[in-house]
């Protein structure tokens, strides 16, 4: 997926990021968790975490959202809407991850979990990763020969229905 959006910004948009932004220390994805973080520094010494993860999890480390050109609290009532729009992108066969961001009081040696709290949700991130062009015929083919098809997948129920529909 990081490879998608490196490839989408383009180099025009992404390299001003990489001379203002330094990374000082990452978490990397955990099945645990379902979620990754950065932390940046820029050319002031400022200091900002940043994550994306399942929705879920995004929300359950959000204090705030950033709704409306506002940071509101977050509510219950917002977090129903957040998990309705990622609800519609899932059941037209997006993948959703959530981003969030945070801005650190001091200087941090290391990321560590413990600060994934209190963050601000900024936005989402849809994917779609649509099936191959071969891949009704391959089924067809195997069903022909009596074999079941079985799906196995990381996705969630409305992603992997809707995929499995095309």
């Amino acid at each position: 997926m990081d490879i998608a959006i490196i490839r989408h910004a383009g180099e025009d948009e992404l390299k001003p990021l990489c001379e203002k932004y330094f990374k000082i220390d990452e978490m990397p994805f955990d099945f645990i968790r379902r979620r990754m973080t950065v932390i940046v520094e820029d050319a002031n010494d400022k200091h900002q975490m940043i994550t994306k993860g399942a929705v879920e999890e995004m929300l359950s480390v959000c204090s705030f959202a950033e709704y409306n050109g506002k940071v509101e609290p977050l509510t219950e009532e917002l977090k129903a809407v957040i998990l309705q729009n990622a609800t519609n992108f899932n059941n037209k066969g997006f993948r959703v991850l959530g981003i969030a961001h945070k801005n650190l009081p001091s200087v941090p040696h290391a990321a560590v979990v413990k600060e994934e709290k209190d963050m601000v949700l900024i936005g989402y991130l849809a994917f779609l990763d649509p099936p191959k062009e071969s891949s009704k015929e391959a089924i067809a083919k195997l069903l022909d020969y009596g074999v079941d098809v079985k799906v196995l997948t990381g996705d969630n129920d409305a992603v992997s229905r809707y995929i499995c529909s095309q």
